[in-house]
């Protein structure tokens, strides 16, 4: 039927946007281990439809820059707060 084909294609999209979003979020953690300016952070990743929010605890202003630095870089990614 038409209905039942709507709800999968919404399905589908939204299976679609939980993987990109959490393939989004490992690739961040995956960046932020070799990166100096963030050795002794703590830091935790949020996304949402491709909106990063970072949060936690950094060693300095500047390795809060870099985070969103290193964040923004990654494909779908729309931004970061």
């Amino acid at each position: 039927t038409r209905e039942g084909a709507r709800e999968t294609r919404a399905a589908g999209r939204s299976a679609g946007r939980a993987m990109s979003d959490g393939w989004i979020t490992s690739k961040i953690y995956a960046d932020f281990i070799d990166e100096a300016p963030l050795e002794d952070s703590d830091i935790d990743v949020d996304v949402e439809r491709g909106v990063v929010t970072l949060t936690g605890t950094v060693a300095s202003k500047a390795g809060m820059a870099h985070a969103a630095t290193v964040a923004q870089k990654i494909e779908g990614v729309k931004s970061v707060r």
